[in-house]
């Protein structure tokens, strides 16, 4: 199994205001994506083209999957 490494970038202050929140996740040692939070969304940039636009969810949308993940595993 993979082993994920996740570092988090702080901006001045701990609200989530005007500025992303943003992790740097690791695979196995090698630079996995970037996940950007922010007020309005998520953003996952995956791999090494971090030129690429991100892979957007919304916050309505990442609560419908969450949501619908959790109604599967229980069943």
């Amino acid at each position: 199994m993979a082993e994920h490494s996740v570092t988090l970038r702080i901006p001045n202050n701990v609200d989530v205001v005007n500025r992303d929140i943003e992790f740097r996740v690791t695979q196995d040692g090698n630079f996995f994506g970037t996940l950007k939070i922010s007020k309005g969304s998520l953003d996952w940039k995956p791999g090494k083209n971090q030129k690429d636009r991100p892979f957007r969810v919304y916050w309505h949308e990442f609560d419908d999957f969450a949501r619908d993940k959790r109604r599967r595993k229980t069943r």
